[in-house]
């Protein structure tokens, strides 16, 4: 599947919209039957108003460059890193065993997680920030991801192998002997996403793992250095949606007791509102009340709703 030039073909498929459409558009004569633009029309045209028009119109495409656009494949000369990651991700073969079976296709999609958690866990010192069932849950975390995102292609692809004849255990073995390419054949821009999902939960992990490690001090006398003993004991991952490269906030529990919660983004303007709030306390309280002729009481709803 993964020969050079079969490479640069499949890597064109993977473009999403807004790359193909970085050129200008030249309507060219398209197959009738283009099974992939109308899922794209039926998604939005679903609901009580029809939208697809208005999505094409605010593209400036018409019917025929939007048909065009979904049926071109810009391959390029150069090889993406994402798609080295898919390559290696796909050739991984930790076995079925230990895989959890609590997300759609999760045993299918095993390989993936464990490559991203050896990627992210080289070293000793990594590994030894958190224990067993915190690193698994982060890495859980990621199977869940993975598992919805692919959920509805990859039920697409079992169900016509399985009104063939072939169990999940048989789909499950095909699927990883042909490095994944009977799913991503059908759906290019999967496995590009599948990819980046994998690359960013390394880089993220990566990045938290070092964080802690070099913080440890400061959170120490945040909670008290008897409540920070490594390793962290749970982890709650995906507490927030993702943002900047798939950063997500994460709750932190030591085996002490002490919690933290993790939250890697710029929180200069929430450090701010409580000094925003006393400015207005002090400020605004007084001519509010003054100019009304209601009781205190009616306002007092108003200050606390800054913090």
């Amino acid at each position: 599947m993964w020969s050079s030039q079969y490479s640069r073909q499949f890597i064109g498929s993977c473009d999403f919209l807004y790359e193909r459409l970085a050129d200008p558009v030249v309507p060219e004569p398209q197959e009738s039957d283009q099974p992939e633009f109308e899922l794209w029309r039926g998604v939005f045209d679903s609901g009580a108003e029809r939208l697809f028009e208005w999505r094409l119109a605010s593209l400036s495409l018409t019917e025929d460059q939007a048909k065009c656009a979904m049926g071109q494949n810009r391959a390029g000369s150069e090889i993406p890193g994402w798609h080295k990651l898919l390559e290696e991700a796909a050739r991984y073969n930790p076995g079925t065993d230990g895989a959890p079976i609590n997300f759609p296709f999760s045993p299918l999609w095993w390989p993936f997680v464990v490559y991203a958690r050896d990627e992210a866990f080289r070293s000793p010192e990594s590994r030894s920030l958190l224990s067993s069932g915190a690193s698994e849950a982060l890495a859980n975390q990621l199977l869940q991801d993975i598992c919805k995102l692919a959920a509805e292609p990859t039920y697409r692809i079992f169900a016509k192998e399985s009104a063939g004849g072939s169990s999940f255990a048989d789909f499950v073995r095909t699927t990883r002997t042909l490095r994944y390419g009977n799913i991503f054949e059908s759906y290019p821009a999967l496995a590009r996403a599948v990819a980046m999902l994998v690359s960013n939960w390394v880089q993220t992990t990566t990045i938290f793992l070092s964080r802690l490690r070099s913080d440890l001090p400061e959170i120490g006398e945040l909670l008290g250095s008897a409540n920070v003993v490594l390793p962290v004991q749970s982890i709650k991952a995906g507490l927030s949606d993702r943002h900047e490269g798939g950063f997500q906030a994460a709750l932190l529990e030591f085996s002490q007791g002490g919690r933290i919660v993790y939250k890697p983004k710029d929180v200069s303007l929430e450090a701010a509102l409580p000094g925003v709030n006393n400015y207005l306390a002090i400020r605004c309280a007084d001519s509010i009340l003054s100019e009304s002729d209601d009781q205190p009481e009616d306002f007092l709803w108003r200050l606390p709703m800054l913090n």
